[in-house]
């Protein structure tokens, strides 16, 4: 069993944004959807070297091995964008007590707002998403 911590012992949090003062209910941790997403995202502009796989038995690497196989010669910023508004969609319960048109909404605030909100999912996600090991890298 990993070292992550239960979703138990995780609660909604409500964070007050910088500027527009927005009362905003985060869920307590990102589930399982959003990670597929995220990863398909990145996995579109991952390249694996044949070359690599030469003789390996890939059931017999470590994941730092398999890790080695993947190359991203660069993110474009619509996948990184596109990233965010994966997490603002399901992170995000309630603006102002209305879970209606969330990211809509996120996306019409002020941008010190809407940095600070994905900032707050950044920390949820790693939060719950991490080893305590993890954590500390």
């Amino acid at each position: 069993m990993s070292n992550q911590a239960k979703a138990s012992s995780f609660n909604e949090t409500t964070v007050i944004t910088p500027f527009g003062d927005h009362k905003v209910l985060l869920k307590a941790f990102p589930p399982a959807q959003m990670s597929l997403e995220t990863r398909a995202q990145y996995l579109a502009f991952v390249k694996i070297d044949p070359k690599k796989m030469m003789g390996k038995d890939q059931a017999k690497m470590t994941d730092a091995e398999k890790a080695d196989l993947a190359e991203f010669d660069s993110i474009p910023a619509e996948a990184m964008a596109n990233i965010k508004d994966i997490a603002i969609k399901y992170m995000v319960a309630a603006i102002d007590g209305d879970p209606t048109n969330i990211l809509d909404r996120v996306k019409a605030m002020h941008i010190n707002d809407y940095n600070f909100i994905v900032g707050e999912i950044d920390k949820i996600d790693k939060a719950t998403s991490l080893t305590e090991s993890e954590k500390k890298d």
